[in-house]
């Protein structure tokens, strides 16, 4: 049992280090390979115990030069810093603004619905209004009979 205690320290030389991946946004370009990134941390106020996103900006080098602003990316950070500020590199491009794909289903979307989806399919009412459903019939019938842009139909001799 003793000699698994000094075995630890040597033990623990040889496990490398777990690289340390983080995910943010790209909101500009200092340079051609150099992006500048966004990258949200919860820090805990200790009084009232609650957690804060921390913005927090750094310089990421961008090898292949294939960021704009406004992707989402992985970056990495470097065992030795290339320069005084660029600490991290660019590990992959999550996604690529405009092309926002549903992690779960695989299908590109927009907000809340996808892009290759047929309102009907689904259940969902498209925006534009039939006008041959007896709802939006009976809709317009009363839009006439209230005369919303004018004067009231039901007291057509009284002034409003």
């Amino acid at each position: 049992m003793r000699g698994n205690v000094f075995l630890a320290p040597i033990m623990a030389r040889q496990i490398p280090q777990a690289a340390r991946f983080l995910l943010g946004q790209v909101f500009g370009k200092t340079t051609k390979q150099t992006a500048n990134v966004r990258v949200s941390n919860l820090e805990l106020d200790e009084y009232v115990l609650k957690y804060y996103k921390t913005p927090k900006e750094l310089f990421v080098h961008d090898p292949k030069e294939e960021t704009e602003s406004g992707d989402v990316v992985l970056i990495q950070e470097l065992p030795v810093p290339r320069s005084t500020e660029v600490n991290h590199i660019l590990s992959k491009i999550v996604y690529k603004i405009g092309r926002t794909v549903d992690p779960v289903t695989g299908r590109r979307c927009t907000h809340y619905s996808y892009l290759d989806e047929d309102p009907q399919a689904t259940g969902r009412e498209s925006l534009s209004m039939d006008t041959g459903s007896p709802e939006s019939q009976q809709l317009t019938q009363d839009e006439d009979r209230l005369n919303l842009h004018g004067q009231s139909k039901i007291n057509e001799g009284t002034p409003v």
